[in-house]
C-alpha cells in the first residue's frame, strides 16, 4: 500500500509512492473539450426513418389501479404529446431526481399537457410518506407551474394542433391524477408571473423535523422548459435565481440543439452559466431515449 501523505517542506501533501502502489497517470499538457459531434459515444438517430412518431408508454408501468399512472398513459397516446413532452423515460429520470430530492418548492416553466408535472407531483406524494415526516402543519409540498397555457399549433413531427387553451386540459389531468392539491397554476409570460411572485416563493415553510433551520423558504428545485430560445431561458432562469436555495437544483430539457429541432437557449445557458449567474453552479449533462434531446441539471453552489 502507499504510504499517507508526509508533510514535509514543498512535499507537504504530496502523496509518496512506494513499494507495489502504482504511481498515477501521466496527465497530457495540452487538454481540450471536444465538439459533441466527436463524441464517441453519443446517442443519435442515423436517419430522419429512425424518427419515432409518438411516445411508447413502457408495459411495466401500465397500471390502471394508480390514478397518477392511467392519467399519464392517457397523455401520451395523445398526438398533441409528441415530442414536446418529456418522454417516458425522461419522465422516470425525472421523478427519480424530485423522489431523491425531496423538495420542499418546486418551479415548473412549461407544463405543456402536464405530463411533467404528474411525474413531479407523483415523487412529491410518494415523498410525503418518507421519513422524517414532513410536519403535517407544514402542508404539501407544492408545484408552482409557470405557462402561458395558449393553444398548440402544428409543429415537426406534431401534425396536430389545439385551437383552445391548456389550462383546463392540465387542470382536468391533474384532478383525474389525484394530484392536484400538490400543483399550483399560475398562467401567464413565466418570467413575468415568477417575479411577481417571488415575495411567496421566498417565504418561510416549515423544517424538516432534525433540521437546524426554523424555517426554510425558497425554490429547491426547478424545471425550465418553456420558451427555447435563448433570451427566453435567460429570463426564466433571471427570474428563479433570486429565490433558488443553495444546494437547489435547475433542469433544462433540450439541451443539444442538434437533435431537438436547433432550440438554442438550454445550451446556451449551460455553455455560459459562469457569465450569466449570480451564483455559482455545477453543471452534469444527461442524454435521454429514445430521442437524445438532452437533459442538463445545475447545482447551486454558492
Amino acid at each position: 500500500m502507499a504510504e499517507a501523505a508526509r508533510e514535509s517542506g514543498s512535499d507537504a501533501g504530496k502523496p509518496v509512492f512506494t513499494g507495489a502502489g502504482a504511481p498515477p497517470p501521466a496527465i497530457p499538457a495540452n487538454r481540450f473539450r471536444m465538439p459533441r459531434d466527436q463524441w464517441r459515444f453519443f446517442p443519435m438517430l442515423q436517419s430522419d426513418e429512425d424518427h419515432p412518431k409518438s411516445w411508447s408508454f413502457p408495459a411495466y408501468l401500465d397500471n390502471a389501479s394508480v390514478p397518477w399512472l392511467a392519467v399519464l398513459k392517457e397523455l401520451y397516446t395523445s398526438p398533441l404529446a409528441f415530442p414536446a413532452s418529456f418522454s417516458p423515460e425522461a419522465g422516470l429520470l425525472l421523478h427519480a431526481l424530485v423522489r431523491n430530492i425531496r423538495p420542499r418548492t418546486i418551479v415548473e416553466v412549461g407544463s405543456f399537457l402536464g405530463v411533467s408535472t404528474i411525474w413531479m407531483a407523483a415523487a412529491l406524494e410518494a415523498t410525503a410518506t418518507d421519513p422524517p415526516h414532513r410536519p403535517a402543519s407544514a402542508g404539501a409540498a407544492i408545484i408552482h407551474c409557470f405557462d402561458d397555457f395558449g393553444p398548440v399549433a402544428r409543429a415537426p413531427w406534431r401534425d396536430v394542433e389545439l385551437n383552445e387553451p391548456r389550462l383546463e386540459l392540465v387542470r382536468g389531468a391533474l384532478k383525474r391524477a389525484q394530484m392536484e392539491h400538490h400543483v399550483v397554476l399560475h398562467p401567464g409570460d413565466s418570467s413575468v408571473e415568477i417575479r411577481k411572485f417571488r415575495e411567496e416563493l421566498r417565504g418561510k415553510v416549515e423544517a424538516w423535523p432534525g433540521d437546524s433551520r426554523e424555517h426554510i423558504g425558497g425554490v429547491d428545485f426547478a424545471l425550465i422548459d418553456g420558451n427555447h430560445t435563448v433570451e427566453g431561458v435567460l429570463q426564466d432562469f433571471w427570474a428563479i435565481e433570486p429565490v433558488l436555495n443553495t444546494g437547489g437544483y435547475v433542469l433544462l430539457h433540450d439541451t443539444f440543439p442538434e437533435q431537438c429541432g436547433g432550440h438554442e437557449g438550454p445550451r446556451h445557458l449551460i455553455d455560459q452559466i459562469r457569465s450569466v449567474a449570480q451564483g455559482l453552479y455545477e453543471v452534469c449533462e444527461l442524454y435521454t431515449a429514445p430521442l437524445n434531446y438532452g437533459i442538463g441539471v445545475l447545482r447551486r453552489v454558492g
